[in-house]
């Protein structure tokens, strides 16, 4: 039906926009059973609607023009000079950009800090061929069987990473509050970091900041409902007016055990049909965008932001295992989850 109407303009784009409409409907009420959700108000939710419809169109969230500031940072946080401006400047033409490597002692106090805490665990995938399970956190309680994912203090990286295998999982997503834990505060907070999001974000309101890390372990045969649960399949995100998202690689990413996928300058330009919120088949984005699509990869520490409204997905992870970071710098506020804050822009 899409394939028909797409020739036809005008109906298409009337069919496009009515389609949002109804997905952001039903987008809401998935989200209104949520008790996170539920605490924001009428005017919050309603704002959620028009991010979902309105905000899917390209030009509408660029229409304000972003603010390039020419600064250099010798920030503690990098191993290298934190250029803003060219920074800025590239993710703002590219939807993407690679930053200088994280500091690895850093990487590894805030990683031991998010995984050691059961409060901070989002949802676990069990790779079960049989019977594909998830789990996520419900109205903030944690069953016994979610709390064997969290790393003891006497464990190291390998001997925690072998015990998750062991439990049959496939994806364990830990998302902690970024004020409560030391280590994730000084990278999240960092000052060229929060410069990006002044500047690239025009920020004139509060800041959502939202930390999310994932630890993948190869799969086989997973169906297409758990290839989008683990963001395998192409999509784009809805979920605030304008943001951007931080990853860091806390492990050697490579080819094989689930590189980044992004489709460079998509986030400001793309097919009307894939402004729809949902997930695309791989042979679809690859006919129309081909040339675009990068795969990021890199040693344990390399960082890069990503606006990730541009098409994107998590490349399935063939062999060992792939740990990322990633923080969301977003304009404005919509809480979705018991550890999502906001922050006033002039006192960061």
């Amino acid at each position: 039906m899409i394939a028909n109407l797409e020739n036809k303009g005008f109906y298409f784009k009337i069919f496009v926009f009515l389609k949002k409409i109804k997905l952001a409907f039903r987008a809401l009420s998935k989200s209104r059973k949520n008790e996170s959700f539920r605490q924001n108000s009428l005017f919050k939710q309603i704002k959620f609607l028009i991010i979902r419809t309105i905000y899917t169109y390209p030009k509408v969230r660029s229409f304000k023009k972003i603010k390039i500031q020419d600064k250099i940072f010798k920030d503690q946080l990098f191993e290298e000079d934190f250029n803003l401006k060219e920074v800025v400047s590239a993710l703002d033409e590219f939807g993407y950009v690679k930053t200088p490597k994280v500091k690895q002692k850093i990487l590894n106090s805030a990683f031991d800090e998010i995984t050691r805490d059961a409060n901070n665990i989002d949802e676990v995938s069990f790779n079960n061929t049989a019977n594909e399970v998830s789990k996520k956190v419900k109205d903030f309680k944690i069953d016994t069987e979610m709390k064997l994912v969290v790393k003891s203090a006497t464990e190291n990286l390998d001997e925690y990473l072998i015990r998750l295998q062991e439990l049959g999982v496939n994806q364990v997503k830990f998302s902690a509050p970024v004020n409560l834990n030391e280590n994730l505060k000084k990278i999240s907070f960092s000052e060229p970091l929060i410069d990006v999001a002044k500047s690239y974000l025009n920020l004139k309101e509060d800041l959502s900041l939202v930390s999310q890390l994932f630890i993948s372990f190869p799969s086989k045969g997973l169906s297409d409902k758990a290839l989008m649960r683990n963001a395998q399949k192409y999509h784009a995100d809805y979920i605030y007016k304008k943001f951007f998202k931080f990853f860091i690689y806390l492990n050697d990413v490579n080819d094989f055990n689930g590189p980044h996928m992004y489709v460079k300058k998509s986030h400001k330009k793309k097919l009307l049909k894939h402004t729809i919120p949902g997930q695309f088949p791989d042979e679809e984005i690859e006919e129309n965008y081909k040339e675009n699509i990068c795969s990021v990869t890199g040693e344990k520490g390399t960082s890069f932001l990503v606006d990730t409204f541009g098409l994107h997905k998590a490349l399935r992870t063939e062999k060992d295992y792939r740990i990322a970071l990633i923080l969301t710098y977003g304009n404005g506020f919509i809480k979705n989850r018991k550890s999502d804050v906001a922050y006033n822009i002039s006192k960061l």
